[in-house]
This record gives structure tokens, C-alpha cells and sequence, in this order.
């Protein structure tokens, strides 16, 4: 039995995508425009950028949300999904919504044959990290960032 229901963003999401994407990164401190740009990456059917919601149910206001990059593997030609961003609100953790959106990727991915998912998470997200441990097994990659 499905605990809840995934499906990809659509235009009348906004305001409550807008809501959980500002709770998820506070310390962003983002504009309006920058909302609406990353909006508008989502919502182009010719993006790299897609976004799906986590809900109880079809009627119910999404819990939380994923946003991926999808693009060709230089190697093997096939797509490559990372997970940019993963939130569900504090509220609604540990009730199955983060796993059921890792879930629906896995299904996707499959469906539509991109050679694998990938993300990152804070060394200090231990709940994240023991949702992440249960579903798959880390990698040893080390992770760099080149800032400007």
C-alpha cells in the first residue's frame, strides 16, 4: 500500500513549492527573481532541471519535493540523474516521503534508462544519511568544490 503519492511539478504548484524551497535553504536568502528563475528552469519541458512533490495524497499539499539535473554520461552516452536538492519538511520526516520520492526516481530511471542516480548530503545530516544508508550503499567518491 502506497503511503503517498509523487508526481512531477506542475504550474499550479508555486506558492507551496516556493514555501517548502525557502524552508529548505534559509541561509540562501533568496530573491523573487531568483525564485521565479529557478521556477521557470522547471517548468521548461527543454531543461536539464526537473522537479517532482511528495504528498499524503493526491488532495493533500505537498510535504516535500526533489530536484534533479539530468544529462548525458560523457562515458556511456546514457543520462545521469543527480539529485540537486531533496527536502521534505520537519513535520513530515521519518513517515516514509523522502524514501517514496527516492523511490519514484529509481522507477523513473529504470523506465526511461539513465545509468544511475547520484547526490550529496552534509556530513552532519545524520538523518538523511541513515534514509540514504537503508536504500543504497555509499560510494567512496570524494566530493570537491571549486567556489567563486
Amino acid at each position: 500500500m502506497r503511503i503517498c503519492t509523487v508526481r512531477p511539478l506542475k504550474a499550479g504548484d508555486y506558492k507551496r513549492w516556493k514555501n517548502l524551497f525557502l524552508d529548505y535553504s534559509p541561509e540562501w536568502k533568496m530573491t523573487d527573481r531568483h525564485l521565479k528563475h529557478v521556477w521557470n528552469l522547471l517548468m521548461d519541458q527543454g531543461s536539464v532541471l526537473r522537479g517532482w512533490i511528495v504528498a499524503r495524497n493526491k488532495k493533500s499539499l505537498p510535504v516535500g519535493f526533489a530536484h534533479c539535473v539530468l544529462y548525458p554520461s560523457t562515458c556511456r552516452g546514457w543520462p545521469i540523474c543527480y539529485i540537486h536538492d531533496l527536502y521534505v519538511e520537519p513535520g513530515s520526516r521519518r513517515k516514509g516521503f523522502g524514501r517514496a520520492l527516492l523511490k519514484e526516481l529509481k522507477i523513473m530511471g529504470k523506465r526511461q534508462k539513465w545509468r544511475y542516480i547520484y547526490w550529496k548530503t552534509d556530513r552532519d545530516n545524520i538523518s538523511a544519511q541513515k534514509l540514504y544508508d537503508g536504500i543504497v550503499k555509499r560510494t567512496d567518491r570524494i566530493y570537491y568544490e571549486l567556489r567563486f
